[in-house]
């Protein structure tokens, strides 16, 4: 029989002249999701976790056959044996979501729990992100209440279902097992969070056992409430343990030892699409408006800080039609070849786009931005009135929101009219300049008489 030798990383010295093995080293990859994906002592995965799962599926695509494991981590805020069960109750649910098991997800609405039970709040969670040709079908905040505007969004939901899915929910605004049935299973379908029917897929909860962080008892850290996704080469080596004993399993020691990479899922470079600068795109010498839209037709994440190349931008905001808008700095000009988002390593654009120095762009550009801030202003005004703010109150944030945009105007006015190469441009552009400025004081007008036909007062 052949003498057996474990490899090492640091090289074996072999005899020759004989048979011999050699045992190779698992390769382990291992995947965390650390945001906040569950709200407190709970087990349903929020949307949040949907863009981890995603780049999850990609990963998997990338190592086919792999066997998966996912392993459920909780912090010390709480009774050891509470968190054990809950982080293994957290696992099974995302271990239900990648395979789009709805009937687990349906049990949690149904069954006696020893953790917070599944109700309206999920639901509207959901309906958040679920959406037909109008939009998600809630948009209300999520309160766990049973009001008409959920009831409104359930309805809307079960029309839609009926008419696109073939289905035959009663429609009348209320989540029975039926149309939460539904609702769970369009939450799961989503493109690219399902792992391929028959993948090797086992769950295991360490509860407070093996801490990113090491924390005293009674101590919440996000960074200890955390799933870990470990992609086997062939089948989990070593099995888990279940029940994770209280002092920690060896298994999951072996299995961080055995790890060759491992990808945190929460970063938003992992979640943005590619993105292109849109031509004219603005000069840093006058012009205030530039736009990035996805490549792919796909959202945009939260976005608060952008870099383009080595240049900082202070001010980000989603534009109402689904793409990104920021005001750059003075002085600096050139292609861009890079972007970073919120820190992260982001994606370059799809073509480096140059910059322009022409003011008669930068005052075109300028229209742009003011048609941005006004529906800006418009979907606020909505938003309070879905919340059931007062006239008065819905009014006040219009204003606020409006001063705040002509602020932005004011200054970019100032920036062009200083820019090179404005004199210059003569009549063209001081014509321009006077019909913008013209139509955006009769569209404003217009705008607040639709808006609040009671009047322009706040008092």
């Amino acid at each position: 029989m052949p003498r057996r030798f474990i490899h090492s990383r640091t090289g074996n010295r072999l005899p020759t002249g004989e048979e011999v093995e050699v045992q190779l080293p698992l390769r382990i990859l291992r995947t965390r999701l650390k945001g906040l994906h569950f709200e407190s002592d709970k087990t349903f995965l929020l949307p949040s976790a949907m863009s981890g799962l995603r780049q999850l599926r990609r990963l998997y695509d990338e190592h086919p056959g792999a066997a998966v494991l996912v392993s459920g981590h909780a912090d010390t805020s709480g009774a050891a044996e509470h968190n054990l069960h809950l982080s293994e109750a957290r696992a099974q649910a995302v271990a239900a979501f990648l395979q789009d098991q709805v009937e687990e997800w349906l049990h949690e609405y149904e069954a006696v729990s020893r953790f917070k039970p599944w109700g309206t709040r999920e639901d509207q969670h959901m309906l958040s992100v679920l959406q037909d040709s109008q939009g998600p079908f809630y948009v209300g905040p999520v309160n766990g209440l049973n009001g008409s505007a959920t009831q409104a969004a359930v309805r809307r939901f079960q029309q839609w279902f009926n008419a696109e899915r073939g289905g035959n929910l009663t429609e009348d605004g209320l989540c029975g097992p039926k149309t939460r049935r539904a609702i769970i299973g369009e939450y799961m379908a989503q493109d690219g969070t399902t792992l391929p029917a028959g993948t090797d897929l086992a769950i295991h909860g360490c509860g407070e056992a093996h801490p990113e962080v090491d924390t005293g008892d009674g101590v919440q850290a996000q960074e200890n409430r955390r799933v870990e996704i470990f992609f086997f080469r062939a089948r989990i080596i070593p099995p888990p343990q279940t029940p994770c004993p209280p002092g920690g399993c060896p298994e999951y020691l072996a299995w961080v030892e055995s790890t060759v990479r491992t990808i945190d899922l929460d970063g938003v470079d992992q979640e943005i699409p590619f993105l292109r600068l849109v031509p004219p795109v603005l000069s840093f010498h006058g012009n205030v408006l530039a736009r990035l839209e996805p490549v792919e037709p796909r959202p945009l994440p939260v976005i608060k800080t952008l870099s383009l190349g080595s240049v900082e931008i202070e001010e980000v905001w989603h534009g109402p039609d689904g793409n990104l808008y920021f005001i750059p700095p003075s002085g600096v000009e050139g292609p861009v070849t890079s972007l970073s988002l919120n820190g992260g390593a982001g994606r370059a654009p799809a073509e480096p786009a140059q910059y322009t120095r022409d003011p008669l762009e930068s005052v075109r550009s300028l229209s742009q931005q003011m048609e941005v801030l006004a529906q800006a202003a418009e979907l606020r005004v909505g938003q309070s009135r879905t919340e059931g703010e007062s006239s008065k109150e819905t009014r006040l944030r219009y204003e606020v929101i409006r001063a705040d945009g002509d602020r932005r105007l004011e200054e970019a006015l100032v920036r062009i009219a200083g820019a090179e190469g404005f004199s210059e441009a003569g009549e063209a552009i001081t014509t321009e300049f006077a019909e913008l400025i013209e139509r955006h004081g009769q569209e404003e007008s217009q705008r607040v008489a639709t808006l609040f036909p009671g009047g322009p007062s706040v008092a």
